[in-house]
């Protein structure tokens, strides 16, 4: 199990197939709801706490699952500070696998186009593989310019008026967001297209 404190507010949990037997977690059937699971989570809150200084004590936090292929899965956790609009209690608010997040989010924001620029294939690589375990099944186009730099574009990514900062955070570990706007005119002029419409679906399989 590793504990990672990305910011003051957010924390990054990742747990082995062995974690996973151990707090007796099975990522199809974590929900909200389940006591054990409220449990389990405020363990490994406390040891956070121990271990990085990240304090939940106060705020709303919001829990987000992405299962991972060796069994296992991280959890990415943010907190929203108890003056914001709609603060609750120091309670998981909301923890559920990426699947039924992502179809609950979607009826509830907007959507809009997203360029990540990554400096080597692997991290596109890895990217796709993750996204496509969370759930992101929408059209992805990949470039590559002529410096090397690699570039996803992801359409209709849903963004939630609920969760901080984004519901697909790890992107920023693997590479940086560009200005759609911008990057689409470059790529078009500078870039090569590698694949259209399914980016994440071909390279996940590589």
């Amino acid at each position: 199990m590793d504990l990672i404190k990305i910011s003051d507010t957010k924390l990054k949990i990742m747990l082995t197939a062995s974690d996973m037997t151990h707090y007796d977690l099975h990522t199809d059937h974590i929900s909200v709801a389940d006591q054990h699971v409220r449990h389990v989570l405020r363990r490994l809150l406390a040891d956070a706490k121990a271990q990085t200084g990240f304090d939940c004590d106060l705020g709303r936090l919001y829990v987000q699952m992405y299962p991972c292929v060796d069994g296992g899965c991280e959890l990415f956790i943010s907190k929203q500070d108890p003056g914001e609009e709609d603060a609750l209690h120091a309670l998981p608010a909301a923890l559920a696998p990426a699947k039924e997040r992502a179809l609950r989010a979607k009826d509830k924001s907007s959507s809009k186009t997203c360029i990540y620029s990554f400096s080597k294939l692997t991290h596109l690589i890895s990217v796709c593989k993750r996204l496509y375990s969370a759930g992101f099944y929408q059209k992805s186009d990949a470039w590559v310019d002529r410096s090397h730099t690699y570039y996803l574009v992801l359409y209709d990514l849903s963004v939630p008026t609920f969760y901080l900062p984004d519901e697909y955070g790890f992107l920023g570990e693997y590479g940086s967001k560009e200005n759609a706007h911008t990057m689409q005119a470059y790529l078009g002029e500078y870039a090569t297209q590698l694949c259209k419409d399914s980016a994440i679906q071909t390279f996940m399989q590589l």
